[in-house]
């Protein structure tokens, strides 16, 4: 092979592997739906760090970085967090409600860690700590939020960190 066409064939293999490398990088980049109701945003990545928000379902949310599975988004003007990649979703979803529903007197197990509040709203203060798969029984439910028992103590949850058993 000629000199002039191998340094033509190396370029050409380094600009093909260079776009590859770009658009596997620029793939995580962009805007996301939040694919559940109530899903809290983070102040760091990981549910130990403190809600600074909640979204619905739709809600379109901009890429930043991500970290261990969370991804750091803008979710509003000058406004950043942390959501669990399992939230997101690059595909609009439906306009049908995906609220968690959940059935009076149903045991649930907790699929995450969370605060029990003292009413059903990030504003309500913290009356204690739920783990991640812990067994509780739920008493009523409101917006998203579920009346529980836990461990002799009652408070409102987020619904859609329950999952039937």
């Amino acid at each position: 092979m000629k000199p002039a066409a191998l340094i033509k064939r190396t370029l050409c293999l380094a600009l093909a592997l260079m776009l590859m490398t770009m658009t596997a990088a620029l793939a995580a980049k962009g805007s996301y739906y939040v694919s559940a109701n109530n899903v809290y945003v983070r102040s760091g990545p990981s549910s130990s760090y403190s809600a600074v928000a909640k979204l619905n379902r739709g809600k379109v949310v901009n890429y930043l970085k991500s970290q261990n599975g969370w991804y750091q988004v803008r979710y509003s003007e000058g406004k950043t967090g942390w959501i669990y990649r399992k939230y997101l979703s690059t595909v609009k979803p439906s306009s049908s409600s995906s609220s968690t529903k959940v059935s009076t007197g149903g045991k649930y197990r907790t699929t995450g860690e969370m605060n029990m509040r003292s009413k059903a709203s990030l504003n309500g203060s913290v009356v204690g700590k739920v783990k991640k798969g812990a067994t509780v029984t739920v008493k009523s439910q409101s917006h998203g939020w579920a009346y529980v028992s836990y461990n002799g103590k009652t408070g409102w949850i987020a619904a859609n960190y329950l999952k039937k058993l």
